[in-house]
């Protein structure tokens, strides 16, 4: 086995490979869920620092950015595709208060929830 491990030093990245994998794919599936770090290691079969180490290496970004992009995306498509109100799209897109939603979606955006909207609806009425 020894041996083994030591003709093949990719081992080890491949193994992180499908970790990351296998994160993305949880993450995914569940972003609109409360996730913690704790959780997503737990389903990936890893320590939480090496997962959140290594994740960070391979997407440039923490697990807590992901979900976050990943629920402002889904936050713009509702904004656009629905009449629901700006606290029921927070809610459905995984966020757990309105201030945090709307401080995120600032961030990313560089515009309030409620501009976004107003700004696409009057767009798609000329």
């Amino acid at each position: 086995f020894f041996c083994h491990y030591k003709t093949h030093p990719t081992s080890k990245v491949v193994q992180n490979e499908s970790l990351i994998q296998n994160a993305l794919l949880y993450i995914n599936a569940h972003y609109t869920e409360a996730l913690s770090l704790s959780a997503i290691a737990k389903h990936v079969n890893c320590n939480a620092t090496h997962l959140s180490e290594s994740f960070h290496k391979k997407m440039n970004m923490t697990i807590k950015e992901y979900i976050t992009i990943l629920r402002i995306k889904r936050a713009t498509k509702l904004l656009v595709t629905t009449n629901d109100p700006i606290s029921t799209i927070c809610y459905e897109s995984g966020f757990s208060s309105l201030a945090s939603f709307n401080r995120n979606f600032l961030a990313l955006e560089n515009v309030a929830p409620s501009a976004y909207r107003k700004t696409l609806a009057t767009e798609n009425t000329l």
